[in-house]
């Protein structure tokens, strides 16, 4: 497949992230369009994109319910990255805990903004960015 295909994805996250830093959410229509691109990813690629889109979406909305520290944007914005990657979401997914993990360790650094009463938001987003890269490095997309 043309490694080009990845560069809107990643640009995608890219502005996700950003918007999930600065205002605490991801916009619906980032995740649409990501959607969008990775329906027409997996139309080339086979079932098993949409195989990984479901397992993901299903894992990350149990935990959204659970109020684990995951807003309704990630499970969309992880949602719609699996449906690109398909199963090669499972390095991101290694990659996305490490970057995670490095984010909470600011925690008491964290902006004011991702501070919302009793329960503090995970910026999962910002975090998505750089796991998303390596796992297309990891691929060999770029």
């Amino acid at each position: 497949m043309n490694d080009l295909l990845f560069i809107p994805s990643l640009c995608l996250v890219a502005f996700a992230a950003y918007t999930d830093a600065m205002e605490g959410r991801i916009p619906n229509y980032i995740v649409a369009l990501l959607v969008a691109f990775g329906a027409y990813i997996a139309s080339l690629n086979g079932w098993t994109h949409w195989v990984a889109f479901a397992v993901v979406f299903v894992a990350t909305f149990s935990l959204w319910t659970m109020q684990a520290g995951m807003g309704g944007g990630d499970v969309k914005l992880l949602s719609g990255i699996a449906l690109v990657l398909g199963w090669a979401f499972i390095p991101f997914l290694a990659a996305l805990a490490f970057f995670a993990f490095l984010v909470l360790g600011f925690k008491k650094h964290l902006p004011a903004r991702w501070k919302r009463g009793p329960r503090e938001m995970i910026p999962l987003g910002v975090a998505a960015l750089p796991a998303f890269g390596a796992a297309l490095w990891i691929g060999g997309a770029i």
